[in-house]
């Protein structure tokens, strides 16, 4: 799945389709605040400021289901011929525009998923969502793991008494009497 702005304040319905589905999901900039990043199977942004967890959902799936997005960025959804395309957009001008769907659903995304929602079945949890979860699970290890090595990096670089800050290293006059000290400031 991949969500965009449309389809914020479809939380709920994103989410039950997912489980529905046992499908992963990957936002558009514009769709980042749909999902929380903490479940487990929501792979995080895609595109040029996207993370390799969805670079590989949108490789590696069979089937895309777009709501909401007009993402502009073809290059970084399945190739064509790869996977089926289903895409719900309030407007049926942005209806396969990037991607050539097989079926596109003009509404609202809560109203559109809510009504598709019993006409799925369940998918069994596969391999599939398993590898996505590990994938997603793999990545913020890694932004923890880069994290730290800067964080270390830093403290070991900065000698005793200095900032890695430039305007930390300024020294210190002493505020006028009467002014609130500030930053840089010239008398008349």
């Amino acid at each position: 799945m991949l969500v965009g702005a449309g389809a914020l304040g479809a939380t709920d319905e994103v989410i039950a389709v997912a489980d529905r589905l046992s499908a992963g999901c990957a936002k558009a900039l514009l769709g980042k605040a749909v999902l929380p990043d903490d479940l487990p199977w929501v792979t995080g942004l895609i595109g040029l400021l996207g993370t390799e967890p969805s670079y590989d959902l949108m490789t590696q799936c069979d089937t895309l289901l777009m709501v909401g997005s007009a993402f502009p960025y073809s290059e970084f959804l399945p190739k064509e011929g790869r996977a089926h395309g289903v895409q719900i957009d309030i407007d049926a001008g942005m209806l396969s525009i990037r991607f050539p769907m097989e079926v596109g659903l003009v509404g609202d995304a809560t109203e559109t998923l809510r009504a598709l929602l019993p006409r799925l079945k369940q998918k069994a949890p596969d391999g599939w969502r398993k590898s996505i979860e590990g994938k997603v699970r793999e990545w913020w290890t890694t932004l923890e793991d880069r994290a730290r090595q800067r964080a270390n990096q830093s403290i070991h670089s900065a000698s005793p008494g200095s900032s890695h800050l430039g305007f930390l290293n300024q020294p210190s006059s002493p505020a006028t009497p009467g002014r609130a000290p500030t930053a840089c400031h010239s008398d008349p």
